[in-house]
């Protein structure tokens, strides 16, 4: 990076006016080649991920403000320059400017380029989409020229990464210099003593001491098929470009780690859910990430071990199979199943347990052979996952001794958010369809949302004969699965048009924005019928946040957030504020570009530019509370607290090596038999309470005389009965 570091000493010693360039002349501790690294890092993180709006395509692009801001507040902060009498709108000056300094540097050696809304790959719902309407936004934009940049041997890309076992968390910093609780200054070192014998403390400590390795085998095999992997996503220029980052920034960590032992933190956001803070390399990152990783310590595989192996590897390739063409060695009658449905295939992680592990016992030989000839299959769902796991397969069988297995094998949570709902509300009728309520064949939420949808609009779908694959893919999934967390129907429309045009349903089957409109308000009346309890419950909730932020009594008392204690002991402070938007006009040069914008002048006319004018509008939180926002995200904080609550619950009966990724559990093949036990045996424990209503009214309400909300009315379900069900989490 020696350009951009020689650009940013030249503008640091010429640019006298300059704010960002008069702190770091005065400032002795300022280190410009880490600040590069980081500027570098941050940009091509924000290239790897999806837009906040969900499209797919929308890789490749980040927006600058929010770039500019993040840059600007992590050298500003190391330099350690604050000022508690700087107000918020010269705070958030001082962050852009640092941060349009460092992008300058970048975009003036044509590492990126810049460009507006206008440009991007991004299609919006028009009518919809009012606040990107409105903006006219700067983002930074891959290049066609894009080289990566990886310092050799640069630790900084290790960061939350160490080879010596941390040691228990004593404090709210962490040796990274990063708090437990995302969001916690020094300032609640004192507070947070209180919590540090409490059970998500304890998860965290077994989270961060769980020994990794990376499975050298695999990424031998990833680097030699570097642009096999890569060449998939050509046909979308943003994304290959977003691909190859993120790729490249992944193997480059993990040629780092080479073959050494490796542990990670972790750190809490404010509903107690649990991230590693390693980028790209962790394992909840991609596939191509968590295929690489292995526990550090072998366990005796055993029968029960290699039947999860076999089901795990059915579910990573997870064939199709249509209705008429059902393999004979199948147990189960899914025909009939299908056609009950409306359904014309059905995908092995739809089946039985049963069939699964007969599904890699019958393709046997096609999966030793991938292993043997150490391939990639482009196949699969999830190539990656799958290459680990045959490689695993064939070296179980292969063994002549006892094997010891190093490979997580995950079970997931069917519909995590829609089942606590149900276990709170007691809802059999929904807790069939999510796996809380056993079934011979699980049930798919998404297509009996769809069927209730079609029932509400038979002529709209009669008059497209679409068919329930694509009904249940790009009109019901998303705001089914999102409506658990309050999603609006204009919300889930602006979703539902966005997933229609990634899907190619628009053109296909001519859905307008109308229409996206329409089947989004009908779609929220099919998913409140199909889960009337749940949605009771999102209600109960909003009446809670509304008693606790907007009565008279909370406006007497001048209360602006909504607080309670999770059953892992964590303290979670939820709040939402009016926002001040400040706006600061700014230039960013590209005086030593070869290739130099135009804009546009009022007469039509374009001519080439040697700055580009930017205008930064950024937001900062008020004191004022924020009514509707508690009321519409109250739902979906609380539920994501007892998700992070039963993670806690189980890693606490665990205790032992454990990969977490939210509702996602990873051990050894021949534990996850034991796993499946305790996580259904937490999950009753938290919700066994006849009346769960009056446990949220006690964790939540801070003045009982001030909310006569009547609580819902309970269901039938008896939560002891997930102890059978074989989908609660598989």
């Amino acid at each position: 990076m020696q350009e951009q570091l020689q650009y940013i000493e030249k503008k640091i010693r010429k640019a006298k006016a300059h704010i960002a360039c008069s702190l770091l002349k005065h400032t002795y501790t300022a280190d410009l080649e880490t600040y590069l690294v980081f500027t570098m890092d941050t940009i091509q993180q924000h290239f790897t991920r999806n837009s906040t709006r969900g499209n797919k395509s929308y890789q490749g692009e980040a927006n600058l403000t929010h770039l500019s801001a993040t840059i600007g507040a992590y050298i500003l902060d190391d330099i350690k320059y604050y000022h508690e009498d700087t107000a918020p709108w010269e705070w958030f000056k001082l962050r852009v400017m640092m941060g349009d300094l460092f992008l300058e540097a970048f975009y003036q050696t044509h590492q990126i380029n810049i460009g507006k809304n206008k440009d991007s790959n991004f299609v919006p719902m028009e009518s919809l989409d009012r606040s990107l309407k409105r903006s006219r936004a700067h983002y930074v934009v891959v290049p066609e020229s894009w080289n990566l940049i990886i310092p050799e041997g640069c630790k900084d890309l290790l960061r939350g990464t160490v080879f010596e076992m941390p040691l228990p968390i004593s404090g709210l910093m962490q040796p990274t210099e990063r708090p437990v609780i995302k969001g916690w200054t020094e300032q609640r070192s004192g507070e947070f003593h209180q919590y540090l014998y409490r059970d998500f403390i304890h998860s965290m400590n077994v989270l961060q001491q769980t020994a990794w390795k990376i499975n050298t085998q695999v990424k031998d095999i990833l680097n030699r098929n570097r642009n096999k992997i890569l060449d998939a996503h050509l046909k979308f220029p943003k994304k290959y470009k977003s691909k190859v980052i993120e790729f490249d920034l992944t193997m480059a960590r993990s040629e780092l780690i080479g073959s050494n032992t490796f542990y990670q933190y972790t750190e809490a956001d404010y509903r107690g859910r649990l991230y590693y803070t390693t980028p790209f390399l962790n394992f909840q990152s991609n596939d191509i990430a968590r295929g690489q990783m292995l526990f550090s310590k072998g366990k005796l595989m055993t029968d029960d071990g290699l039947k999860r192996l076999k089901i795990h590897i059915a579910c990573a390739y997870n064939e199709t199979f249509n209705k008429n063409q059902l393999p004979n060695w199948l147990a189960t009658d899914y025909k009939t199943f299908l056609e009950e449905e409306q359904l014309e295939d059905i995908s092995v992680d739809k089946m039985t347990l049963k069939d699964r592990e007969a599904w890699t016992d019958n393709n046997l030989d096609m999966l030793l052979n991938i292993a043997k000839d150490e391939e990639i299959n482009p196949v699969a769902e999830k190539p990656i996952t799958l290459l680990a796991c045959v490689l695993e397969l064939y070296n179980a069988l292969s063994s002549e001794e006892d094997y010891y297995t190093y490979l997580p094998i995950p079970v997931d949570g069917s519909n995590n958010g829609w089942q606590h709902l149900c276990a709170m509300s007691k809802d059999k009728e929904a807790g069939e369809l999510v796996g809380v309520v056993p079934q011979e064949i699980q049930k798919d939420f998404y297509v009996q949302c769809a069927k209730n949808l079609i029932s509400r609009l038979p002529e709209w779908f009669s008059e497209r004969q679409m068919p329930m694959k694509h009904i249940r893919k790009g009109i019901a999934k998303r705001g089914s699965m999102t409506r658990a967390y309050s999603a609006g129907a204009l919300k889930i429309a602006e979703n539902m048009y966005l997933d229609c045009h990634v899907e190619g349903y628009l053109e296909k089957y001519n859905i307008t924005e109308e229409d996206c409109k329409l089947l989004a308000k009908h779609l929220v009346k099919s998913i409140d019928t199909v889960c009337a309890g749940p949605l009771q419950t999102m209600k109960f909730l909003q009446k809670i946040a509304e008693a606790e932020i907007a009565s008279d009594y909370a406006k007497e008392t001048k209360q602006k957030s909504i607080r309670w204690t999770t059953p892992s002991g964590f303290p979670v402070i939820y709040e939402a504020f009016i926002d001040n938007e400040f706006k600061e006009k700014a230039i960013i040069s590209c005086s030593e570009r070869k290739i130099k914008p135009t804009i546009r002048k009022e007469d039509g006319t374009e001519e080439i530019t040697d700055t580009i004018r930017i205008q930064h509008v950024g937001k900062e939180p008020t004191d004022k509370p924020k009514i509707r926002s508690f009321m519409s995200g109250i739902s979906p904080n609380f539920v994501h607290s007892m998700d992070a609550a039963h993670m806690a619950s189980v890693i606490m009966s665990w205790n032992n090596d454990f990969g977490a990724v939210h509702d996602s559990f990873s051990v050894h093949a021949c534990d996850v038999d034991d796993l499946l036990k305790l996580i259904k045996d937490n999950f009753i424990r938290m919700y066994h309470h006849n009346n769960f209503f009056e446990i949220i009214e006690r964790m939540i309400i801070t003045n009982p005389d001030n909310f006569n909300y009547n609580q819902p009315k309970l269901g039938a379900l008896d939560i002891r009965e997930v102890k059978d069900s074989d989908y609660f989490f598989a």
